[in-house]
């Protein structure tokens, strides 16, 4: 008998053994450095569901039997648990064959019974391990602390994500990503442009019909199979406005074919140990994502790697290409949304920013991208106040011969940046990649004899170095000469090029730029279609076929003598001068591809395949499937800047939402009145004289028939703004009282200074139903925060708390014969509610300021649930921030927080 249990426990070691063999041979060790391995699970499920050489039942029938086996007579003569149990085929709810995985990894698989039991299956995995203690410990109270440990640390990597189209989603840290391969291919200001590739069981069957299959998106590595090869663009915590920005834009211009497609974002929440961090506890950080396709080149490296086109089908199929950009712009400058139309601005169009993704010319990083809600049909020209951008690119009037100038510019800044882009083009199609960089110098040197002839004692502002198109003013006399010898030198088969740089300087690089997006790309097709056609002259059939199978095999990207090979993948590279960065070509006669030659000479070969196709399931390996991009210099760009007009005791006071445009009766908008403006004609008597006998229509639309709080942040931060916040907060109240005929009320953030504990305090109005600006003005006085007392917000719990007493009030509202603080007396039903919030944005209170943005998603979706969310002229909530202080991070927080919402769909 002993023999026989002591040959069993033999059989179940070589099992286990099999088991481990068979995990090392399903688990993927991404080749990256900061990669986490993971099991490819579905190979392992089937080995385990395998009968094996001896046809004994699957292997893992027998593991379970070995595992109990193996613990004695603990479990008696039958095992409590059926191998058709953990597998579960009827009802997969309760399926635990991974979970039995992770058990046999850790030395526990005698225990998948009682975790069956407790619900720890494959549907629910992976758990936090809070949730796995409290489970262990109904199994083994003694140890479970140790085995929800050990289950945890293995867990993760049963579990990769499944990348899925359009995900938006947070994760721990903890989550593996499946991402095989990883190479950084461009770093800038704002974020990192990674290169990757994932295996294709990992991308879902959605995302991947979104792919294209071409030679460059989908490909066979060596040593992961097929993969799906995308891009990644990274931002650390504190760029969290530009990913906000950027993953705003994305969701706007989601329906633009002509944009580069984003597939999804995705946060990281890490955590700092309190060994690294400043505090004594552990500090977090986001890292954030957003997931887009992969780009082979941006324009200037195709200008680098790609021959310019030779005869007329094919310089006429480059620039109908070309020109798709346009379209694309169209689409940015007049969006539409189930909220109404947006002007649109990119500010950022530059050849780095136009990729080639599988044949085609597309707009990428609208990092920059701004939009405004179209309020009303044939209003005048829309116009922003535009940030960032590169300044090479950028029109005259956006820099204005002043660094610090905030100017109002309209939506044909980003005509002037088509403009340049065709010049550079038309350079690259005469003359090849020698005369890019040949304009590019000359740009140079003709903006430096400028400030060299400009006298020093002129007080007019002077332009700075750089590469820029224009002299500050209008377009350089240099470009217009470089166009001239352009024309000169266009080949004898080219009768688009000279036409290109006619329509440029007429209508693209001139001062006053009055066409739009939409009619610029209905003159461009015009253009292109009443070109003289040229086709290719008879009996060079032969010819055409062997140079198009030259083109086929000439390399996609050059060898280089330095180490790095180059790779584009959405024009966030922040290369300045890419020339600069590109090492030349390791042999002078190397084959090069040429441009839109496939496209041209492949009709003449239509009985033969293309041998693209036939490609797409090549074999790459990794240098030549990922490539990395030299670091070049960083872009220029357009800082932001204190607004000027309003007077520096109060310049810090920025209003970050509004209910609507204020309008006249005869539909004019009127000048804004500034804070001291105001104040001054309130207290002299003169604003009530102008409301008499009809109030204000700035009164009415902002507070009239609506209840009126203040929420003000008192945290120690706020100790440099409290005058400026007790002088607004007087002159609103001023303003409003004769709208809100039952009183004003007014709350803090920060109740008692004297507790650090800020979630637990009750959040009571300070005033309720006041009226006199005298007591909001005593009240703010005695709340004046203490730099020696510190108090840090936390901006949810109060405005969690003013809502909880509203929703409340709400439903006392609708029951019978109950008397309730919410309306107010006097009210024949609920009245709508205006919440001002007072705040300098500094939350020292919230581990993550960012939470936020879920709470109000989440405030909005109760709204709209007891059917609040009515449209923009009838909000019965109204929720505003006015920021103090210019940090810019806390400007675009609130920026975001204001205009993200109307692109998930609220009003």
């Amino acid at each position: 008998m002993a023999s026989h249990v002591e040959a069993a426990r033999a059989t179940g070691q070589l099992l286990l053994q099999q088991f481990r063999e068979q995990l090392r041979v399903s688990t993927v060790t991404p080749a990256r450095d900061e990669g986490q391995p993971y099991v490819r699970t579905k190979g392992l499920v089937n080995w385990m569901n395998s009968t094996g050489p001896d046809a004994a039942g699957p292997i893992g029938q027998r593991l379970l039997g070995a595992t109990y086996m193996a613990q004695g007579n603990q479990y008696g003569p039958e095992i409590p648990i059926t191998y058709n149990k953990v597998c579960e085929e009827q009802n997969r709810r309760d399926r635990c064959i991974i979970a039995f995985c992770i058990l046999l990894e850790i030395g526990l698989g005698h225990l998948i019974h009682h975790v069956q039991q407790e619900d720890i299956v494959d549907l629910l995995l992976p758990m936090t391990l809070k949730t796995l203690e409290e489970k262990f410990k109904w199994i083994d109270e003694r140890n479970s602390v140790e085995y929800a440990r050990r289950f945890n640390r293995a867990q993760w990597k049963y579990f990769p994500l499944t990348f899925t189209h359009m995900m938006n989603k947070n994760f721990p840290e903890e989550r593996v990503f499946p991402i095989c391969r990883k190479v950084e291919i461009g770093k800038g200001g704002q974020a990192r442009v990674f290169q990757i590739l994932v295996q294709e069981e990992y991308v879902d069957p959605k995302l991947q019909a979104m792919l294209s299959r071409d030679e460059h998106t989908w490909i066979q590595d060596n040593d992961f199979g097929p993969c799906f090869q995308l891009a990644l663009k990274t931002f650390e915590s504190a760029q969290y406005p530009y990913w906000a920005n950027e993953k705003d834009a994305f969701h706007a211009l989601r329906g633009n074919k002509g944009m580069i497609q984003c597939l999804g974002f995705y946060a990281i929440l890490h955590s700092t140990p309190a060994e690294f961090s400043s505090s004594s506890q552990k500090s977090q950080f986001r890292e954030m994502n957003i997931l887009l396709e992969y780009g082979r080149f941006d324009l200037m490296r195709m200008f680098q790697y790609r021959l310019p086109p030779v005869n007329s089908p094919e310089v006429e199929g480059f620039w109908r290409s070309l020109i798709e950009v346009v379209d694309a712009l169209k689409g940015i400058h007049n969006i539409r949304t189930q909220n109404g139309r947006y002007n649109g601005w990119h500010n950022d169009i530059k050849p780095e920013n136009v990729i080639v993704v599988n044949g085609k010319y597309k707009l990428a990083d609208p990092g920059f991208a701004k939009f405004q809600k179209i309020l009303e049909e044939n209003a005048p020209l829309p116009t922003i106040i535009a940030h960032g951008g590169t300044a090479t690119y950028a029109a005259p009037e956006r820099y204005a011969r002043q660094s610090n100038a905030r100017i109002p510019v309209s939506q044909s800044v980003d005509l002037w940046s088509v403009g340049c882009i065709f010049s550079m083009a038309a350079t690259w199609v005469v003359l090849g990649y020698p005369g890019v960089s040949q304009f590019d110098h000359l740009r140079q040197r003709a903006i430096s004899d400028i400030i060299q002839r400009s006298p020093s004692e002129s007080n007019e502002p002077k332009i700075m170095e750089g590469d820029f198109f224009h002299d500050g003013l209008d377009v350089l006399h240099a470009v217009k000469d470089w166009h001239t010898y352009l024309r000169a030198a266009v080949r004898q088969t080219d009768h688009v090029t000279r036409k290109m740089l006619d329509f440029t300087e007429k209508y693209l690089l001139i001062k006053n730029r009055t066409m739009s997006a939409k009619e610029l790309y209905l003159q461009l097709q015009k253009l292109l279609d009443e070109c003289d056609k040229e086709e290719i002259p008879e009996g060079l059939e032969s010819l055409m076929e062997a140079l198009l199978e030259l083109d086929e095999g000439a390399q996609s990207i050059p060898a280089f003598t330095s180490s790095h090979a180059t790779a584009s993948v959405l024009g966030s590279v922040p290369q300045k001068h890419p020339d600069k960065a590109i090492s030349r070509l390791e042999v002078p006669g190397q084959l090069l591809k040429t441009a839109s030659r496939y496209e041209s000479l492949s009709k003449l070969s239509a009985a033969r395949p293309p041998k693209v196709t036939a490609n797409v399931h090549r074999t790459t390996d990794h240098e030549g499937g990922l490539t990395k991009v030299s670091e070049g210099e960083d872009q220029q760009h357009f800082g932001k800047r204190r607004p000027t007009s309003m007077p520096p005791h109060l310049a810090s006071i920025q209003r970050m939402s509004t209910i609507k445009s204020v309008r006249t009766d005869d539909g004019r908008i009127p000048d804004p009145t500034n804070v001291i403006q105001a104040h001054e004609q309130l207290t002299s008597g003169t604003w009530f004289k102008k409301l008499s006998p009809k109030e204000d229509q700035f009164v009415k639309t902002y507070f009239g028939n609506r209840d009126i709080k203040f929420l003000v942040d008192n945290s120690t931060s706020m100790v440099q703004y409290w005058p400026e916040a007790v002088f607004l907060l007087e002159t609103l109240v001023m303003m409003a009282k004769k709208s809100d005929k039952d009183g004003m009320d007014l709350y803090f953030t920060v109740p008692e200074q004297r507790s650090r504990n800020l979630s637990e305090r009750p959040f009571k109005a300070a005033l309720e139903g006041e009226k006199d600006e005298s007591q909001f003005r005593r009240t703010m006085l005695g709340k004046h925060p203490r730099k020696a007392l510190w108090a840090g917000t936390d901006m949810i719990t109060p405005i969690r708390s003013i809502f909880d007493d509203f929703f409340n009030a709400l439903d006392e509202q609708k029951k019978p014969k109950t008397k309730s603080k919410w309306p107010k007396k006097g009210s024949d039903g609920p009245k709508a509610l205006t919440l001002l919030i007072f705040t300098n944005g500094i939350w020292q209170g919230m581990e993550d300021p960012d939470a936020i943005n879920d709470y109000m998603e989440g405030l909005l979706k109760e709204l709209e649930m007891r059917g609040l969310a009515k449209n923009d002229a009838d909000r019965f909530v109204s929720i505003e921030f006015i920021q103090f202080g210019d940090d810019p991070t806390v400007t675009e927080r609130l920026r975001a927080l204001d205009d993200g919402m109307e692109f998930k769909g609220y009003q």
